[in-house]
């Protein structure tokens, strides 16, 4: 069985998280969201974003990611406060990816559980996801028995899809 390691991510991790992600929309949304956004999207791009991102700390969020083996990224979560009012929370994952290679090996559900800690950490008490409802992962947080889910559009370069937001208003997960 291979080991794997979650820990804070650093600025040295802004590369490998921007690769996590940009592999992980490729991946999932090929087919769900525009080729035109997905073609758009560049590696570089999300490179300087995660390294601006992981170079202003705040106290008010978390970024986590999870290392195989050989201390390569492939996974990560990040959360804080909510940005998104409809759900009635105060906090929020923000986003939970991880590289197709490592599904089905449970790191998804130590990431979800470890975001969740984190969120309790800062002192909230309730927490919401945002997923597009054609995402495949959506019965992944369901299975995680939310308390209710609302239905939202949200703008991806020029369209708009079908977005769920599924509210926790407890930290705890059955």
């Amino acid at each position: 069985m291979q080991n794997f390691n979650i820990r804070d991510a650093t600025i040295d991790d802004a590369n490998a998280i921007a690769w996590v992600r940009y592999n992980s929309w490729q991946e999932t949304y090929r087919g769900i969201v525009s080729d035109v956004y997905l073609d758009a999207m560049t590696l570089a791009e999300g490179e300087e974003r995660w390294k601006f991102i992981l170079s202003h700390p705040s106290s008010q969020k978390f970024i986590t990611v999870v290392t195989n083996e050989n201390e390569e990224v492939v996974g990560f979560v990040s959360g804080g406060k909510a940005r998104d009012n409809e759900t009635k929370t105060e906090g929020e994952i923000y986003a939970l990816y991880l590289l197709r290679k490592y599904h089905g090996l449970g790191l998804g559900k130590k990431l979800f559980l470890y975001g969740i800690d984190e969120l309790r950490k800062l002192g909230l008490q309730s927490f919401a996801v945002f997923v597009l409802t054609k995402n495949p992962t959506l019965d992944f947080y369901r299975k995680f028995k939310p308390d209710f889910e609302i239905n939202e559009m949200v703008e991806l370069g020029d369209e708009d899809y079908d977005e769920i937001g599924l509210a926790w208003k407890r930290m705890s997960i059955d």
